[in-house]
C-alpha cells in the first residue's frame, strides 16, 4: 500500500556480503515500488476479469488460479515499509498516523458506497444483520462489504494494530521464527468466502504481514550468504506451489496454496525488479506504486460499471475477450490514477486524510 511515513530508506535495506551503498538502496526501493504496481494491476486485473462474467473454463479457471490472493503482494510490503521505520516510532505515533491515513480515506471513499446501500437504491451484496441506519453503517465499516475490494482494509488496520509485536521482531529478528505457526494459520482457518469476517481474514493473511517484517528485520541482521538462502527457498516454495495450481488437477487447499505461491513470489519479483533497475526503471510503474492506496479503494467503483455493463449472461473466454480484459484493466487504473491526482490538487494538504495520497 501507499507508504504514508515517506521512508528515506536512509537504512541498508538488503543482505549484502560489502558496503550498502544508497544507489543499491535506491535499486531496492525501485524494486519494491515495481512490485507495489505489479500487485495493483494484479488486483485489478483479475476483478476486471470476474465482472465480465466469464464461464469458468479451463483457460479462465488458470487466469484465476494465477491471479488468485494477489493482496498477498500488498499485505507483504505494507509488513516491510512497517517495519522499515518502525526503529524509529513510538506506538501511539505509529498508530495516530495509521488512524488519520488510512481510516480517513477508508470513511470517505466508503461514503458514496454505503449511501446507495442504506438509502435502499440497491439491493446490498451482503444484508447487514440490522436494517437500522447506525448498526448498518457500522457492519459496512467493520466488513469492507459494501464496496467488494474494500475487505482489505479492516484486516490490514488489524495488523498495524500489533505494531509492537513487529517492532521488536524487527529489533530482535530471531523472532522471525514466529512464522513457523502463523504459517500454518492459512490452513487451519480458510479465508472468509464472501470476504465479510475480517477477523477470519486477518488470521488468513496475517502470516504474510508478518513475512514482510521478517525480510525486513533479516536483511539487516543476516549479511552474506542468507539473501541467497532465502531467494533459494522463496524459488522452491514458487515452483512447488506453481506446479500444483497448473497441474490441472483439483488440489486439496487451492487456496492457501495460492497464498504461499504469491507470497513466495514477493521476494523474487523484488529481487528481479532491483536488479532491472541497474538498466531500467519505471518511471509511470514508481508513480502508479506511489498513488497505489488511493487507486485500489477507487477502483472497486469502476468494477462496479464493468459488472453493470457485463449483464448477467455468462461468456466463455476467448483471445478478445482477454484482450478487453486486459484494456478496461489499464483503463480502470489510469482513470483511478487521474482521479487521484485531480483530488490531490484540489484539496493540498488534505488530501492524504480524504484519499490516501
Amino acid at each position: 500500500m501507499a507508504n504514508s511515513h515517506g521512508a528515506s530508506w536512509s537504512m541498508p535495506f538488503i543482505w549484502s556480503s560489502g558496503i550498502v551503498t544508497s544507489e543499491t538502496r535506491k535499486r531496492k526501493l525501485w524494486g519494491v515500488q515495481e512490485v507495489r504496481a505489479f500487485g495493483l494491476a494484479a488486483i485489478v486485473f483479475i476483478h476486471v476479469f470476474d465482472a465480465m462474467n466469464i464461464l469458468n473454463g479451463p483457460a479462465a479457471h488458470g487466469i484465476r488460479l494465477v491471479s488468485l490472493n494477489s493482496n498477498v503482494y500488498f499485505f507483504f510490503i505494507a509488513g516491510l515499509l512497517m517495519a522499515h521505520t518502525s526503529p524509529y516510532q513510538g506506538t501511539s505515533e505509529f498508530l495516530r498516523r495509521k488512524a488519520r491515513n488510512l481510516v480517513g480515506p477508508y470513511l470517505a471513499i466508503s461514503a458514496p458506497a454505503i449511501a446507495i446501500y442504506v438509502l435502499g437504491l440497491k439491493p446490498p451484496p451482503i444484508a447487514a444483520p440490522s436494517t437500522n441506519p447506525g448498526p448498518e453503517i457500522l457492519f459496512y465499516l467493520w466488513t469492507g462489504s459494501h464496496l467488494g475490494p474494500l475487505w482489505f482494509l479492516p484486516p490490514l488496520l488489524m495488523m498495524f494494530a500489533l505494531f509492537p509485536v513487529w517492532k521488536a521482531m524487527t529489533l530482535h529478528p530471531r523472532l522471525a521464527w514466529i512464522l513457523i505457526p502463523l504459517a500454518l494459520l492459512p490452513f487451519v482457518i480458510e479465508r472468509p468466502e464472501h470476504n465479510d469476517n475480517p477477523v477470519q481474514a486477518f488470521a488468513h493473511f496475517v502470516v504474510c504481514f508478518a513475512a514482510g517484517v521478517a525480510y525486513r528485520a533479516w536483511s539487516v541482521d543476516k549479511p552474506g550468504p542468507a539473501r541467497d538462502y532465502v531467494l533459494m527457498g522463496c524459488a522452491l516454495v514458487f515452483t512447488s506451489t506453481a506446479a500444483m495450481l497448473v497441474s490441472g488437477q483439483e488440489v486439496d487447499w487451492e487456496e492457501p496454496i495460492a497464498l504461499f505461491n504469491k507470497l513466495a513470489a514477493t521476494p523474487l519479483l523484488i529481487q528481479a525488479f532491483s536488479s532491472l533497475a541497474y538498466v531500467y526503471k519505471s518511471v509511470l510503474a514508481h508513480r502508479i506504486a506511489n498513488a497505489s492506496f488511493s487507486i485500489y479503494l477507487l477502483h472497486g467503483y469502476f468494477i462496479a460499471l464493468v459488472k453493470l455493463a457485463a449483464g448477467q449472461n455468462a461468456t466463455a473466454l476467448n483471445p478478445q475477450l482477454l484482450a478487453e480484459a486486459l484494456a478496461l484493466t489499464a483503463i480502470v487504473i489510469a482513470i483511478c490514477y487521474l482521479m487521484t491526482l485531480a483530488a490531490h490538487g484540489v484539496l493540498g494538504r488534505w488530501s492524504k486524510v480524504v484519499i490516501g495520497y
